[in-house]
């Protein structure tokens, strides 16, 4: 349909389909209930006969038109503002004292004013002149169900098409729970893109962006509310006011309005967009109006607000269509036993507010300056339970598509309305006992001789967006579609974990949409020429800038998850201009990019701190993020668009390899993965769209942009050289730099000096070759025991270093000493006492050169306590039972001794008892004044009968003089099971700084109670050592 300039009117002809292509004519209702199946038994709305609430005496007489009873009804309708129920009369969305008719367009005044009489009607609600859709006040009804059946009276009833309880708009959200402040808004890059906000906010309230956001505000404010979106309560067309009944409460809209627009200031929720001064929110209040009474409101409302607008709309049809109101949830079961009459009349009725709706957004202007966001809705798969939402989505599909889950959606279908409804995989279900909502083709020819659509003019949807919900993630590769995201929806955005007012953790699709719509309007507030375009050019763009993330026949994941950092930074492709990157380097809002702000992105990337972390510990969000993964600094690589070439004709940032001359090196940058230093090193060696430079350098007299070579070029060094030799040994040193393609490549010629330490070089300095490489031979200088030597990489002799790395080697061994200990210890406790400790020990003191193999040092113990009438038997054994090599370590690799525990107990009546054996692993180990890195890599195994077993081993700092003794465990695996052989295999690396000890420990733990029959649980530990010297 877009660019449609044709007015083409929709026609239905001859199609099988349901009762629900058009307003429905119930046309024999006996006939159709023995046609259809009646169903079982509370979900229907009763036959005409049945009781509804009588008069109570104050009700005044039911309204009659004046006139001519005969003429046709439509062009004498007076036209009535819609009346809002009191939210008294509202139950779980269902207005006691509201219907909705829909009138057959060659309804006379008499058929008017039969059914208002039948209805007990007292006044109409709303109405407009030559329009079938209106809404009659009938006397309050005490419950759902009685207003249910109130307008069911009117099902044969000449002149009505469709007569059903008026109930509002539903908000497209699950009950709230407890969340996190920014966890939601991370994977759509929205923290970066307010980097930016210097821009947005610059002269902001003289251009401000309206934002109208029609939803449920039944009730006054919610704390928090006015502080986090100043302004939105002042402009309410009708103040909310808290209901006396509770089940008329609603204060979907002020949480939708929050996570749109809440104020950034560190208290949640933060918006999508979150500078409201910059904003007009206009809360547009749907809540006790049925569906007609919704559309005219927002319908003024829309037409009041002059020019540009965006619309979020996170309300749709209701899935509360079951019980004997109608307004309960659908669970299976109230399916099976729902009447399917019910089901259709929603259906119906489903169709009728989307045309209500289509009367008025045909209007070209509107697609042209009104942007609308639609929440998809949530009735595709119930998560967790049937209680949240129903199944209605999961047994009929035409309940879980987007595109029929709004009037805004279902407006813009109407052409393929009749192929749509006539789909019968759409509104049947194989499985026994659902009832099929399809009638045969004399019931379909009766519906469309009755009513006639007539000439409708298109609906444009180039103007709306359907928004779905996707889940939380640590990467955006994680992130899936949510389980209960209706099907259809045209972009995503986290709609899971989403925090609400008062820290409340939201979830639906209200709040993906509330993103999408922040993220328009704050695109308008970045560019005033884009809010001039046609809205459609807003949509192209924050489609095009979507991530796909798409595996073949994979459900779960989305096709076009929003990217608002990627969004922004589009608006320079878009005008080819440089005005959006300019402003994100410019961290200190002076309108240059200079050294003074190079000076904060050098501090806040750690340039010059060798030990700076990689990856970093946490996403910070802040202003010195420049690819958008939420972290600053470090090796971690997103997307970003450096050269901002123009977008593809889908709106769509192109992502190449450019190749940039940094510090007179040509380097390849791939735009699909760049960390935040190879981005601003970008920048900060090239030119904008003029061909200027981005840097202003005239200040630089202390060469700041020269520090960050190292991080701009991204040199790896890779130094081969031995840690232990007798004389001499090659030290080859490899360069490489990045390819371009997320890989690396050779880097000739670069510049590399060595300094050595204690140690004479070949070569001191020289040019890498072809293969990036450069080679010395590197002696021990007179007397050294060991040496150093730094190696230092530069783009050319004299210029800043690009990389350096400092090696050490030794002349002999490390010098760690192996000695032998093996302590074992046995207790036992009772009912809270300690009844036995026994403890053995065996030092074996160090001999140079030679291997040893220890006697076995055993611990055995066993016994019983009786006190009575409880009785409790024990035993516990602690072996040594492998040897040692190697008294003074020569070699990379030293092999550990194993350690065997076991434990058993039996317990009597209610005795308590638990036995532990622990021990001391031999070989320690004796290190000298250095620094080492000891590797451990060892399994532990446990085997247990009937016990709750727990193994423990550990690396132990022990005190030097009494090797026995631990002084603090440093590393430790745990293994626990019961009635299990468990194995598990460990490897811990660990920096060795403090000259001493160090001893593996391990303990055997099993517990019996209450009369348990005999336990009895076993561990083994067997590990080998590696020890490197470290620089």
């Amino acid at each position: 349909m877009e660019g449609c300039m044709q007015v083409q009117p929709i026609v239905l002809s001859r199609y099988k389909c349901f009762l629900s292509v058009v307003f429905v004519l119930f046309i024999g209702l006996t006939f159709f209930l023995s046609a259809c199946g009646s169903g079982g038994g509370g979900g229907g709305a009763g036959a005409p006969g049945d009781p509804v609430d009588p008069p109570d005496g104050t009700d005044p007489p039911a309204i009659q038109l004046a006139g001519d009873p005969a003429v046709l009804v439509l062009p004498q309708l007076p036209n009535v503002s819609p009346v809002r129920a009191p939210l008294e009369e509202v139950d779980a969305g269902l207005l006691l004292s509201r219907v909705s008719i829909v009138l057959n367009r060659n309804a006379t005044v008499a058929d008017f004013n039969a059914a208002a009489q039948k209805l007990g009607a007292t006044a109409i609600a709303y109405s407009r002149t030559n329009s079938p859709f209106l809404t009659l006040i009938v006397p309050r009804q005490s419950s759902g169900a009685t207003v249910k059946r109130l307008a069911a009276l009117l099902r044969n009833q000449p002149g009505i098409l469709l007569s059903v309880p008026g109930r509002q708009l539903e908000g497209k959200a699950f009950p709230p729970g407890d969340g996190a402040h920014l966890d939601h808004l991370w994977p759509a890059g929205f923290p970066a893109a307010w980097n930016l906000r210097a821009l947005a906010e610059a002269d902001c309230g003289s251009r401000k962006v309206t934002v109208l956001v029609p939803d449920l505000y039944a009730g006054e404010p919610p704390g928090g509310f006015r502080d986090q979106v100043p302004g939105a309560a002042e402009n309410f067309d009708v103040t909310p006011t808290q209901p006396s009944n509770q089940r008329g409460v609603n204060l979907h809209g002020y949480e939708v309005a929050a996570v749109l627009a809440g104020r950034f200031d560190g208290t949640p929720p933060t918006g999508a967009n979150p500078f409201p001064d910059c904003l007009k929110i206009v809360p547009v209040n749907l809540a006790g109006l049925d569906f007609f009474q919704a559309v005219e409101v927002l319908r003024t409302a829309v037409e009041r607000e002059e020019g540009k607008a965006v619309v979020n709309a996170s309300v749709g049809y209701p899935i509360t269509l079951c019980g004997s109101a109608g307004n309960d949830r659908c669970p299976r079961v109230a399916i099976q036993n729902a009447f399917p009459v019910d089901l259709q009349e929603q259906i119906a009725l489903r169709v009728a507010a989307g045309i209500a709706w289509a009367e008025f957004a045909a209007q070209p202007t509107l697609a042209d300056e009104k942007l609308l966001v639609v929440a998809a809705g949530n009735e595709r798969i119930s998560t967790t339970d049937t209680t949240e939402q129903g199944e209605l989505g999961q047994v009929y599909e035409g309940f879980r598509r987007a595109r029929l889950a709004s009037p805004f959606a279902v407006a813009t279908e109407l052409p393929n309305l009749p192929s749509i409804l006539a789909d019968d995989n759409l509104w049947t279900n194989p499985d026994s006992g659902i009832p099929e909502l399809s009638l045969d083709e004399t019931r379909i020819d009766q519906v469309l001789q009755a009513f006639e659509i007539g000439v409708i003019p298109p609906v444009p949807d180039r103007n709306l967006t359907l928004v779905g919900s996707a889940t939380q993630a640590n990467v955006v590769s994680d992130v899936d579609r949510s389980l209960f995201s209706n099907d259809d929806a045209d972009l995503y955005a986290v709609g899971e974990g989403v925090t609400g007012l008062v820290s409340t953790e939201l979830k639906g699709t209200s709040f993906s949409a509330a993103q999408v719509a922040g993220l328009a309007s704050y695109l308008w507030l970045l560019d005033d020429d884009l809010r001039s375009r046609p809205v459609e050019e807003t949509l192209r763009l924050i489609r095009g800038t979507s991530r796909a993330n798409v595996e073949p026949d994979d459900k779960k994941k989305v096709e076009s998850f929003i990217d608002a950092y990627a969004a922004v930074l589009a608006l320079d492709a878009l005008h080819q201009t440089d005005q959006i990157r300019k402003t994100l380097l410019d961290v200190n809002n002076d309108s240059l990019f200079n050294h003074f702000d190079l000076q904060e992105f050098a501090e806040s990337y750690q340039v010059g701190n060798p030990n700076a972390p990689s990856i970093p510990a946490a996403r910070d969000y802040s202003r010195f993020d420049l690819n958008g993964d939420g972290f600053t600094g470090g090796i971690l690589t997103e997307r970003f668009d450096l050269d901002a070439d123009g977008l593809e004709p889908n709106g769509a940032p192109r992502f190449t390899t450019v190749t940039a001359t940094i510090g007179g090196v040509a380097v390849p940058l791939n735009e699909a993965a760049l960390t935040d230093a190879q981005i601003l090193c970008y920048y900060a060696y090239g030119v904008d769209s003029t061909g200027a430079p981005f840097y202003d350098a005239s200040g630089d007299t202390d060469d700041v942009r020269g520090t960050l070579l190292s991080r701009c070029l991204g040199i790896q060094m890779d130094v081969d050289f031995p840690n232990r030799f007798e004389t001499s040994a090659t030290l080859r040193v490899t360069l490489l730099q990045p390819d371009g393609a997320g890989g690396f490549a050779p880097a000739p010629g670069l510049w590399v000096e060595l300094t050595p330490t204690c140690a004479t070089v070949s070569d001191a300095s020289g040019l890498t070759n072809t293969s990036g490489e450069f080679n010395a031979t590197v002696s021990f200088g007179s007397g050294c025991a060991d040496l150093s030597v730094v190696v230092t990489a530069h783009a050319d002799e004299g210029s800043p270093p690009l990389a350096q790395q400092t090696v050490r080697a030794f002349a002999r061994g490390p010098g760690v000493r192996l000695n032998r200990i093996a302590t074992t210890k046995g207790e036992v406790t009772h009912s809270g006492g300690t009844l036995v400790q026994d403890q053995k020990t065996s030092i074996y003191p160090p001999e140079q050169g030679r291997d040893y193999t220890p006697p076995a040092v055993a611990l055995n113990g066993s016994g019983t306590h009786s006190p009575d009438p409880l009785t409790s038997s024990y035993t516990y054994a602690a072996d040594y039972v492998e040897s040692v090599s190697a008294s003074e370590v020569e070699s990379d690799t030293v092999t550990g001794g194993t350690l065997r525990l076991t434990a058993s107990c039996s317990a009597d009546g209610n005795a308590q008892i638990t036995v532990v054996t622990t021990g001391l692993v031999s070989p320690y180990l004796q290190f000298p004044e250095g620094r080492f890195r000891l590797t451990l890599d060892g399994t532990l195994t446990g085997t247990t009968s009937g016990a709750d077993f727990e193994a423990k081993f550990t690396l132990q700092r022990l005190k030097s003089e009494n090797p026995s003794l631990p002084l603090g465990t440093i590393q430790s695996v745990t293994l626990t099971t019961r009635d299990q052989t468990p194995s598990r295999t460990f490897t811990n690396s660990v920096p060795i700084e403090d000259a001493g000890s160090y001893g593996l420990g391990m303990t055997a733990k099993t517990f019996c109670m209450n009369g348990s029959p005999a336990r009895s649980a076993g561990a083994e530990v067997s590990v080998t050592f590696s020890i490197e010297p470290l620089p």
